[in-house]
């Protein structure tokens, strides 16, 4: 999604390194494994030049379980149509209007639209 900024109130890897292992440790008291997955850094050069970066965020999206969402206080990254080759499961976005971040497209796909 959006990348972090001045105004994060953490400092840089901390988020990672101290807050996800509390999170973890937590869930496994409740015997629940969390892998993050950063879709900052998940998207390669190549599917970022093809457009496919909404379709793999898209599908890490839906490989989730159960889905949590640590937001900042940007939108981030709008985009002006949203260029999908024909498949049902992300279908629901050619009906959306342009202009929906990334993190919008992700949280929405996460809570209305995923099979998990």
């Amino acid at each position: 999604s959006s990348g972090i900024n001045a105004e994060w109130p953490l400092r840089p890897g901390e988020l990672m390194n101290v807050i996800m292992p509390q999170i973890k440790k937590l869930a496994m008291e409740k015997n629940f494994t969390i892998q993050e997955v950063d879709l900052r850094w998940g998207v390669t050069k190549e599917e970022a030049s093809s457009n496919k970066v909404i379709l793999r965020c898209l599908e890490e999206v839906s490989r989730c379980h159960y889905f949590l969402c640590i937001l900042g206080d940007r939108y981030g990254t709008t985009f002006d149509s949203y260029p999908l080759s024909p498949n049902a499961e992300f279908s629901w976005l050619q009906n959306e209007q342009p202009g929906l971040s990334m993190t919008e497209i992700e949280v929405t796909h996460a809570l209305f639209y995923s099979d998990s």
